[in-house]
C-alpha cells in the first residue's frame, strides 16, 4: 500500500511474487517521499523487498514542509539522494543496501563508499558506509553564532550515523 510503479515493461511471475519493472522504471513510496529509479527494478508482491540494477538513483525524503515524508538524513532540510549499480531493499528488516561506489548526498554533505547501508530502527535512522570511506560535511552553525564552522572531510574505513543521536564515528 502506498507504492506506485511506473515502467515501459513490466512483468509479473505469480508463482515467484515477483514484478519485474524495465524501460526507464520509477517507483515511489507515498510514506517516507521516496523515489526510486534504475535500469531495472524488481519487488516481491508478498515481501515488499525491492532490488534495482543500472545506474540506480534513490531519493529519500522530501524538502522542510512540501509534501507527505519527512527530510533526508544528515543536512536535514533536504531530501537524501543514494546512487549506485546495485540497490537491495529488505522490507522485514527495514534496511537498504547500496553497492558499487556508493554516493549520499544530502544538501552540500556527501558521503562516498563502495557500500552504504541504511537501516530504518526504533531509536531512528542509522547508515553505515564500508570498504573505505569518504565523507565531506558541513556542521549547522549554532543559535547566535556569527559564523558557520568550517567544513569536514575525512576518510576511513568504516563509519557509523546514527541519527537520533546526531553522531558520526
Amino acid at each position: 500500500p502506498g507504492r506506485k510503479a511506473w515502467a515501459a515493461r513490466a512483468v509479473f511471475d505469480e508463482v515467484a511474487g515477483l514484478v519485474t519493472l524495465t524501460g526507464d522504471p520509477r517507483v515511489t513510496q507515498e510514506s517516507d517521499g521516496s523515489e526510486l529509479r534504475g535500469r531495472r527494478i524488481e519487488f516481491g508482491t508478498r515481501s515488499q523487498d525491492v532490488r534495482a540494477s543500472g545506474a540506480v538513483r534513490h531519493t529519500i525524503g522530501r524538502p522542510a514542509g512540501r509534501g507527505k515524508g519527512r527530510p533526508g538524513m544528515l543536512a536535514g532540510d533536504e531530501p537524501t539522494v543514494l546512487v549506485c549499480a546495485e540497490f537491495e531493499y529488505d522490507a522485514k528488516s527495514r534496511t537498504a543496501r547500496y553497492r558499487e561506489n556508493a554516493l549520499l548526498r544530502s544538501g552540500q554533505d556527501e558521503v562516498r563508499a563502495p557500500a552504504i547501508v541504511l537501516e530504518e530502527r526504533a531509536d531512528g535512522r542509522r547508515l553505515s558506509a564500508s570498504g573505505g570511506t569518504t565523507s565531506l560535511l558541513h556542521p549547522r552553525s549554532r543559535k547566535g553564532q556569527a559564523k558557520a564552522p568550517a567544513a569536514v572531510e575525512a576518510r576511513s574505513r568504516e563509519m557509523v550515523y546514527e541519527e537520533a543521536a546526531g553522531r558520526i564515528v
